[in-house]
């Protein structure tokens, strides 16, 4: 017996295996599902699934399927899936070729500038003064910017050397981001006020506003076209039925 259909408890004759376990880890989004992949994690939810099953049979016992709340829930479900099976059909058909997404790209190249970007260190203290003393030592050599940080800042960046790693515009405060941006790569800013306290900011990376290139963007562009026309055409297949089956 294939691991997988390896057999974890039995509910009322229904059989519930290593698989069901495992596809039902695999809806969960990915900051959930790394619990549920645990030992605990995963008897957690064997024990959920089995109390699923143990409630359902005793709906079958107490024929709950005869309660019009049951009937109600059944068709809204059925309707749903319906819909849902003949979207599937529909859109089938919406295909995107390269063709579409060269088309797209050469239109309007300007449109996938990728975002203009720094990647920088700062350290955090409370006072200008300290900041300014702090600034002195590391332009004297009497210390390091890394080292500076990790004995001083404020921030938990402290313990990668006051590293930020990379950011964009509008990520930051408006007064270090205005700093950030506009300094030279490897030089060392005034004291910068924020909200925050005094900031020490060093940019040792620069990334410039550029096209993406068409091979950066494909399935950007493939995503929004494919979108574009599973509207289309379901505005069309809208329209036709409202002109064929409804009237005010």
């Amino acid at each position: 017996m294939e691991n997988n259909k390896k057999i974890l408890a039995t509910v009322n004759g229904v059989e519930i295996t290593e698989d069901i376990v495992n596809s039902t880890i695999a809806k969960f989004p990915p900051d959930k599902r790394s619990y549920f992949e645990s030992e605990f994690g995963r008897a957690q939810l064997l024990d959920q699934i089995i109390n699923v099953e143990l409630i359902n049979a005793y709906g079958l016992e107490i024929n709950v399927q005869n309660d019009d709340f049951y009937k109600t829930q059944l068709e809204q479900a059925e309707k749903d899936i319906r819909f849902n099976a003949t979207m599937n059909r529909v859109m089938k058909d919406v295909k995107v070729t390269e063709e579409d997404i060269t088309e797209k790209y050469n239109s309007n190249p300007e449109a996938f500038n990728g975002p203009e970007a720094v990647g920088a260190r700062h350290i955090l203290v409370d006072t200008e003064d300290l900041a300014v003393t702090i600034r002195q030592q590391i332009i004297d050599g009497e210390t390091t910017f890394e080292e500076a940080a990790l004995t001083y800042s404020s921030c938990p960046s402290k313990e990668a050397g006051g590293d930020l790693g990379s950011f964009g515009r509008g990520m930051m405060v408006p007064e270090f981001e205005e700093v950030a941006f506009a300094i030279e790569l490897n030089t060392l800013s005034e004291p910068v006020e924020t909200q925050f306290g005094y900031h020490l900011i060093s940019v040792y990376d620069r990334q410039n506003a550029a096209i993406q290139t068409l091979d950066e963007v494909r399935d950007q562009i493939r995503e929004a076209i494919s979108q574009e026309k599973q509207m289309e055409r379901y505005n069309d297949l809208i329209k036709e039925l409202r002109e064929k089956h409804y009237s005010k």
